[in-house]
């Protein structure tokens, strides 16, 4: 199983994608996935994160922080692309005021575009797909035919 998420650097300060970035998807497969010796299934990941950096450093990730909370502008405000800045503290997240938080996640554009760079080095009838992690509220980012899509790719 290539295990296709965690591509990135998750301390690296900035707005970049630690789960799932295409240019180290890239870098990682390219010729060695023709050369691997067994049939090879494919996991891509549906899960989001949002990455705490304390004066620029990483601090970990509030994993009960969800993509929707960002919207809250008494709480969030908006720092460029997928990165926010904390106006108050949470305790309840060991949050603090003045941290940075970037919210990581996919769309289903970006896996059917690792897909599609993935299919052309599998050289196997027969490839599946799972999807980490499937729960109610990752999968209601997603529809059915853009998972569905995603996975015909490979057939």
């Amino acid at each position: 199983m290539l295990m296709c998420y965690n591509m990135g650097n998750l301390r690296k300060y900035g707005h970049q994608n630690s789960i799932l970035q295409q240019s180290e998807l890239e870098k990682y497969v390219g010729s060695n996935l023709n050369a691997y010796p067994m049939p090879v299934d494919i996991g891509l990941p549906l899960f989001s994160w949002a990455v705490v950096f304390r004066q620029k450093q990483y601090a970990g990730i509030a994993k009960r922080l969800q993509g929707e909370s960002f919207n809250d502008q008494n709480f969030f405000a908006p720092n460029g692309k997928n990165q926010y800045t904390l106006l108050t503290d949470l305790p309840q997240y060991g949050l603090k005021r003045g941290d940075e938080i970037r919210h990581e996640e996919q769309s289903a554009v970006q896996l059917q575009l690792a897909a599609g760079y993935l299919q052309r080095y599998i050289s196997t009838d027969t490839v599946n797909v799972i999807y980490f992690h499937l729960d109610e509220p990752t999968l209601k980012h997603y529809t059915y035919e853009d998972l569905e899509k995603t996975a015909a790719v490979f057939h």
